[in-house]
């Protein structure tokens, strides 16, 4: 599901911070891509 390293950095990140949970085999991706927008609006500024 993860293409890149920076889209592992980001899941890792968003666990690591409690903002996502993996494990029984379901991942929210609506969150995933809103976690990702946010990252990429910070590395923009």
């Amino acid at each position: 599901m993860v293409r890149t390293l920076v889209g592992q950095h980001i899941l890792e990140s968003a666990v690591a911070n409690g903002k996502l949970s993996v494990g029984g085999g379901e991942v929210n991706l609506g969150i995933i891509e809103k976690l990702a927008k946010k990252k990429m609006a910070r590395k923009t500024e």
